[in-house]
C-alpha cells in the first residue's frame, strides 16, 4: 500500500513500531513517526507506510502441501495485487490474448521438455560479423517462439510461413500490460511495499541467495554487493525474480544433495523464460539491463541442472552473444559517458558488471565444448573488454551514492588487484579453451601468446600469489580471494599442460606437479572447513587437479570435495578411462564425459 503526504503537515503525528518504507528500504534508522518521519521530512522524500500488513497465512498462496498438490498443479504468477479495476483491464487484455492466439487451449508452454529436432539448421548472422551454423534445437523451445523476424532474426529457426507443416506456431502474443510491475518484494530481509505472494520454499529461498549464495558468489557483503542490486532489480520484475527463485531452489537442492524441490525450480525456470520471449519482442533503453540480468541467471540456471541438453547450453551462448552485438551494449559499456545518452551511468556500470560476467559464466560452457561464443568474442576483443570491465568497477559505489559506507569503499579499493586477476585469467582460461579444439598446425601462434600471458601475470600480480603463502587466520575476504586466485592459476596451467600434451604417457613435469600440488594444498589451508561456501568456485580447480594427481588418496579427498553432479561423473569416468588405458585422456575425451553425463540425464 502506497500513500503520499502533504511535508507541511506537523499535527496528529503517531509512533509505529516499524517505521516508514522510505527509510527500511535504505536501512537507515527511521523515528517511527506517521505520517511524515523526520528523515524523510529533512530530505524532502516521500514518506511512506504500510498500515496494514496481511498475516503470514494471507501471504501465503493457500495450495495446501507441495506432495498433496496435483501434477498439473502450477504456480500462481509472481504478480502484485491489483485493484478491481486494474484486474478488469488484466481480465479484458488477457481475453483478447487469447483470441489472437493459435495454441490450444490445454497447451502449456513448456520451456526445456520440447522434442528436439534433430534434422534443421540455422545460420546466426548478427550485423555484418560471420555466421556459424548450429542445430535448431534452442535453449528455449522453438516450437512456440515469440521472436518477431526483424527484431531477432537468424537466432532461431526461421519459420517458412507459406508451409502448412509450420501453421501450428501462434501469433506473437502483445507484451504490453495494463499496468506497470513497479512493485516490491516482501521477505524476512528486504520488507519493501506491496508484497508479491510467495510460499514458504520461495521465502527461503530468497533469503537463501541473499544471505549464502551471493557471498559463495562474490565474497562480498551480500547486504552490499551486485547480487542484492540484482534482487532489488527482481523485487520490480517478474521475469528477473522467476530466475532468480529458480537458480536459488535448485542451488539449494544441490547442496541437500536433494531432488525434493527440482520441478518448482523448473517451473519459475519456465515461467521466467516465457517472459523473456514477450520481453525480446520490445527491447529499449527500460528493460535491457533486466534482460541481461535474466541471461545471467539463465547461464547459472542451466550449467548446475542435472538434465540440460548441450546443444541448448551453445543455444544460449548464441544468442547472448547476438543480443550483446545486436544492441551494441559492448560498444555502449566500453564508450566514454559524454559520447552517448542512452544509458545512465547506473545502468552502463550495471551492464557492464553483467556482461563480464555472464562472460566468465560462458567460459564454463566453453570448457565443456557446449558453446564459449560470448567468451570467445570478448577474449578476442580484448580492448573492448577491458574497457568493459573497467566501466563495471565502480557499480556498487554509484548504486548507492553517499549511503555506501566508507567501509565498503575501502574495502572495493584493497581487492581491486585481486578482482581484476581474476578477470585477466578470463581471457587466459578462453584462449585454452580454444587452443584445446584446435587442429595442430594452427597451435603454435596461440601457444606462445599464452606462453607471455601466463609469465606476465605472475610478474604483474606477484603480490596476489604474496598474499595467498601467508598464514593469517582468519582469513579476510581480500586473502580469500588472493587464494582462489591462485588456486585458478595453477588449475589454468594444469589445463594448458593437458591440452598441449603430444605423448599421453610422459612423466608429469615438475611445474605441473607444483601446480596440482598448490592446488590442493592452498583448498585445505583456506577451504577445508568452509568449501561448501565457496564449492562454485573450487569445482573446476579441483576436477583438473583431479584427472592428472596420481595420488589415490588425494584424489579421494576430491571426488569427497566435488559437489557439482556434472564435475563429479565426468571426473570419476576419466579417471576410470585412464587406469584401463594405462595412460592420460586428451582433453577431446574428457569432454566426451560431460556429454556422457549430460545425455545419461536427459
Amino acid at each position: 500500500m502506497d500513500h503520499s503526504f502533504d511535508f507541511t503537515q506537523s499535527a496528529g503525528k503517531k509512533r509505529f513500531v516499524k517505521g516508514c518504507w522510505s527509510c527500511r528500504s535504505k536501512k537507515v534508522k527511521c523515528d517511527k513517526y506517521y505520517p511524515v518521519c523526520d528523515r524523510c521530512c529533512r530530505k524532502n522524500l516521500s514518506c511512506q507506510w504500510s498500515l496494514d500488513e496481511p498475516s503470514l497465512r494471507e501471504k501465503r498462496r493457500g495450495a495446501g502441501s507441495f506432495k498433496s498438490r496435483g501434477s498439473k498443479w502450477v504456480p500462481i504468477p509472481i504478480l502484485p495485487a491489483t485493484s478491481s479495476s486494474e484486474q478488469g483491464k488484466i481480465e479484458e487484455h488477457v481475453g483478447e490474448v487469447d483470441k489472437k492466439s493459435t495454441l490450444p487451449p490445454e497447451t502449456n508452454l513448456v520451456v526445456e521438455s520440447s522434442p528436439i529436432p534433430n534434422d534443421s539448421w540455422v545460420t546466426l548472422s548478427c550485423d555484418t560479423e560471420p555466421s556459424w551454423s548450429m542445430p535448431a534445437d534452442d535453449f528455449l523451445n522453438t516450437q512456440y517462439l515469440l521472436f518477431p523476424d526483424d527484431i531477432y532474426a537468424g537466432l532461431f529457426p526461421v519459420v517458412d510461413h507459406t508451409s502448412q507443416a509450420n501453421l501450428a506456431i501462434p501469433t506473437a502474443w502483445s507484451s504490453e500490460m495494463p499496468f506497470s510491475l513497479t512493485h516490491s518484494l516482501s521477505y524476512d530481509h528486504m520488507t519493501l511495499p506491496n508484497s508479491l505472494i510467495l510460499t514458504h520454499r520461495e521465502h527461503s529461498a530468497l533469503a537463501h541467495y541473499q544471505a549464502v549464495f551471493s557471498r559463495y558468489r562474490a565474497t562480498k557483503d551480500p547486504q552490499w554487493s551486485t547480487h542484492k542490486i540484482l534482487l532489488d532489480i527482481g523485487s520490480q520484475n517478474s521475469m528477473v525474480m522467476h530466475l532468480i527463485l529458480a537458480v536459488s531452489i535448485n542451488d539449494t537442492v544441490s547442496r541437500e544433495r536433494s531432488e525434493a524441490a527440482t520441478d518448482e525450480a523448473q517451473r519459475h525456470f519456465e515461467a521466467g523464460a516465457q517472459l523473456l520471449l514477450e520481453a525480446m519482442r520490445n527491447v529499449g533503453e527500460g528493460n535491457t539491463v533486466a534482460l541481461m540480468a535474466t541471461f545471467f541467471f539463465l547461464y547459472l540456471y542451466m550449467l548446475n541442472r542435472k538434465n540440460v541438453a548441450p546443444q541448448r547450453l551453445r543455444q544460449l551462448s548464441m544468442t547472448v552473444l547476438g543480443f550483446v552485438k545486436k544492441y551494441k551494449l559492448d560498444v555502449l559499456c566500453g564508450i566514454s559517458p559524454s559520447q552517448t545518452q542512452i544509458f545512465t551511468v547506473l545502468d552502463r556500470n550495471l551492464l557492464a558488471r553483467l556482461i563480464i560476467w555472464t562472460y566468465t559464466e560462458d567460459l564454463k560452457c566453453g570448457f565443456r565444448g557446449f558453446g564459449g561464443y560470448l567468451a570467445d568474442y570478448l577474449a578476442e576483443n580484448a580492448v573492448m573488454a577491458d574497457q568493459i570491465y573497467d566501466e563495471s568497477r565502480t557499480v556498487l559505489e554509484k548504486h548507492w551514492g553517499s549511503d555506501y559506507p566508507d567501509a565498503q569503499v575501502v574495502d572495493d579499493i584493497e581487492n581491486s588487484i585481486v578482482l581484476e586477476f581474476l578477470y585477466a585469467m578470463s581471457r587466459l582460461h578462453q584462449l585454452i579453451n580454444n587452443l584445446s579444439q584446435t587442429a595442430e598446425l594452427a597451435r603454435l601462434c596461440t601457444k606462445n601468446h599464452i606462453d607471455v600471458l601466463f609469465d606476465t601475470f605472475e610478474r604483474k600480480y606477484s603480490s596476489v600469489f604474496r598474499l595467498s603463502t601467508t598464514n593469517i587466520r582468519p582469513r579476510s575476504r581480500l586473502l580469500v580471494n588472493a587464494d582462489l586466485d591462485v588456486i585458478l592459476f595453477n588449475a589454468l596451467r594444469i589445463y594448458y599442460f593437458r591440452s598441449t600434451i603430444v605423448d599421453l604417457n610422459v612423466e608429469t613435469p615438475p611445474e605441473i606437479h607444483a601446480a596440482v600440488k598448490t592446488v590442493l594444498s592452498v583448498t585445505q589451508k583456506s577451504f577445508v572447513a568452509r568449501r561448501d561456501e565457496y564449492h562454485d568456485r573450487l569445482q573446476w580447480p579441483l576436477f583438473m587437479a583431479g584427472i592428472e594427481t596420481d595420488d589415490g588418496i588425494y584424489r579421494e579427498w576430491i571426488v569427497s570435495s566435488l559437489i557439482s553432479s556434472h564435475m563429479l561423473v565426468a571426473l570419476q569416468r576419466t579417471v576410470e578411462m585412464q587406469i584401463t588405458l594405462g595412460q592420460r585422456l586428451e582433453m577431446s575425451a574428457i569432454r566426451q564425459m560431460f556429454c556422457a553425463e549430460e545425455n545419461s540425464t536427459t
